[in-house]
């Protein structure tokens, strides 16, 4: 019997497990185990090619979830997440909505699915592209920094639109990208965030938390981010508001 389409996309990528904490099979049950519906979400993992380890393990940690939507996906080592694991795995999800997450987070809600499901009805007819949650080590870090939703998540019809995966961005940074962004589609009153902070909750493990040391990966992600990703992110920022701006003007003057 064919599965209906899943509402929600998954991706998650996972790289040299043998340097980090084993973080994944916690991932992965917190998916199924918490899903009112596991037709409702699919799970897309991608892998460096390479990496036999890590293959081996992503294997173990999805062994008894052999019948619920779960692909891997294998691409050349690369430290940009945004074009070797997030875009890839967008072209292959099936979901009306895209949640890129990390092997370190957990999905805490019993039922989220349903919830996120439910919400959108009652949102039914509006154009809602952004979707925020709460939870620990996600809307901040203790200090005071980056004080927006770290995972959120983005429909499909959105994506469409042309945006989402902003490439010159090659680190951490996308979530400050997407925080920008929708603040300005706010604004211009383009489709609405919906807020569900209160009702979906992630953990998310973190050495900024002090859940585990940093690693060779967390090091060299530190090292791309300094070396570019502020000037990156503002600078996608402000390509995507252009490339929003002309589409509008396009669609107002009915040009073809």
């Amino acid at each position: 019997m064919e599965k209906n389409n899943p509402v929600i996309s998954l991706i998650v990528p996972v790289k040299k497990v043998e340097t980090r904490p084993p973080m994944l099979l916690d991932c992965v049950s917190s998916i199924f185990e918490n899903a009112y519906s596991r037709d409702n979400v699919e799970l897309l993992i991608g892998i460096d090619v390479d990496d036999e380890v890590t293959t081996e393990y992503v294997k173990e940690c999805i062994s008894d979830y052999q019948d619920c939507n779960i692909t891997l996906y294998f691409r050349p080592p690369a430290l940009n997440f945004i074009q070797n694991f997030y875009e890839v795995g967008y072209g292959k999800s099936k979901g009306d909505l895209i949640w890129c997450i990390g092997e370190d987070v957990e999905i805490l809600t019993k039922h989220y699915d349903k919830k996120i499901k439910s919400r959108l009805e009652i949102e039914k007819g509006k154009e809602c592209p952004y979707i925020v949650v709460g939870g620990e080590g996600i809307n901040g870090l203790p200090d005071g920094r980056n004080q927006y939703c770290n995972f959120p998540l983005v429909s499909k019809n959105f994506v469409h639109k042309g945006t989402f995966f902003p490439t010159k961005i090659n680190s951490w940074g996308v979530d400050a990208y997407f925080d920008l962004v929708f603040k300005w589609f706010e604004k211009i009153n383009y489709g609405q965030t919906v807020d569900m902070k209160g009702e979906i909750e992630l953990r998310h493990r973190s050495h900024h938390l002090g859940d585990f040391e940093k690693d060779e990966l967390c090091d060299k992600q530190e090292e791309r981010y300094k070396a570019g990703s502020p000037l990156a992110i503002m600078e996608e920022v402000n390509t995507t508001i252009e490339h929003f701006y002309l589409q509008s003007v396009v669609h107002k003057n009915n040009v073809v």
